[in-house]
């Protein structure tokens, strides 16, 4: 029966992520594998956007700031 049960979604993963604070095991096992992609789409859409030079900060960057 389990396999017939609708994936959460991406926001809900990102919700029930938080809520198991210090529990990612279980937070991880608990997941199908449609589940699993979705959590690791989201991880990675995080990186893209956090090392993108084409995402503008409103912070400046110089030579300072950087070291």
């Amino acid at each position: 029966m389990y396999f017939f049960m609708e994936p959460r979604t991406t926001e809900v993963l990102v919700k029930d992520f938080a809520a198991s604070a210090g529990k990612f095991e279980e937070f991880y096992n608990g997941m199908n594998e449609r589940e699993k992609t979705l959590f690791k789409g989201y991880l990675h859409k995080l990186r893209v956007e956090a090392h993108s030079p084409l995402v503008t900060a409103n912070v400046e960057t110089t030579t300072a700031t950087l070291f």
